[in-house]
């Protein structure tokens, strides 16, 4: 939710705050929380906005639970009844390292068997490439695809017809291809670092091209899919010390420090096509990273 959006006094949210009585400086301290920028009282956008915040702490059991794997893994009433304040911002007691750790170790699941998962990544990316013709071409704006569901802006785009009914139907049904797949041991730290930066700059756009020019095919069809390197927030809790200091999870649980400087070995780069490529992998993998 954007901060200006609360703060404009034309837009719905505020209105609705100001005709419940709320102040203008009651509004601004509800942006701040929201996007956890409160000076004031930063413990209070920590609540809402942070490393381990309420909404984490719902969702991670709950989706654990509708997943099917280890619904027990994160208990909430442990880790908020260690909660203190330590110079107006929130930290954890030792003893609660244990249920950190579960949590951090819940979070590592979650990107390998959800977040990064090929077929989430191929849907959520073919789904994005569909919005982004339609917002091209002027079906639809970005306000309008927020203010809908997933189901609602599949179908939306489905009756738009051409190239985004096309996408949106291989959401649900017969999907893209993966053509080329590049996983983090196959590239040294540099040139990760480099292909990082071309999520989302016109490069990734010249990338498409020339895939498209090599297999001869729609550029609007093939995706190259530079996910971001997966990181683990929880790891970075602070943890209250018998010596009143604060320091992250990380540099007090070896089993934190583990799983998060073994984490990024998850990330990996996917090509998606309409048209599959039968004449080997080697020579796309080269054409891309040529392009770097």
């Amino acid at each position: 939710m954007s901060q200006k959006i609360i703060r404009d006094k034309t837009s719905d949210i505020s209105s609705v705050l100001r005709n419940s009585g709320i102040s203008d400086r009651e509004i601004g301290e509800i942006s701040d929380m929201i996007l956890g920028v409160n000076k004031r009282r930063p413990f209070l956008g920590e609540i809402i906005h942070w490393m381990v915040d309420a909404d984490k702490l719902d969702y991670l059991p709950r989706d654990s639970h509708s997943a099917g794997f280890l619904p027990s893994l994160v208990q909430s009433v442990p880790i908020i009844d260690s909660i203190k304040l330590f110079k107006e911002h929130i930290v954890f007691e030792k003893r609660v390292i244990p249920y950190l750790e579960s949590m951090v170790f819940a979070e590592a699941i979650y990107y390998s068997n959800i977040h990064y998962h090929p077929t989430v990544r191929r849907a959520d990316q073919t789904l994005s490439r569909a919005i982004k013709i339609a917002i091209e071409k002027g079906a639809i704006t970005p306000p309008e695809v927020q203010r809908m569901t997933d189901n609602q802006i599949i179908n939306f785009l489905k009756k738009i017809g051409e190239k985004t009914s096309h996408l949106a139907s291989k959401i649900q049904n017969k999907t893209l291809h993966t053509i080329l797949t590049i996983n983090w041991e196959e590239l040294n730290k540099g040139t990760i670092n480099q292909v990082l930066k071309i999520r989302d700059n016109n490069q990734r756009e010249k990338l498409e091209n020339a895939i498209a020019n090599r297999i001869n095919s729609d550029p609007d069809f093939i995706i190259v899919d530079i996910p971001p390197l997966p990181y683990i927030q929880e790891a970075d809790t602070p943890i209250i010390t018998d010596e009143e200091e604060k320091k992250p999870l990380k540099s007090i649980s070896k089993i934190t420090k583990a799983i998060t400087e073994n984490h990024p070995t998850q990330w990996s780069l996917h090509v998606y096509s309409e048209k599959e490529y039968k004449e080997g992998t080697e020579s796309l993998r080269e054409l891309l990273l040529s392009q770097i």
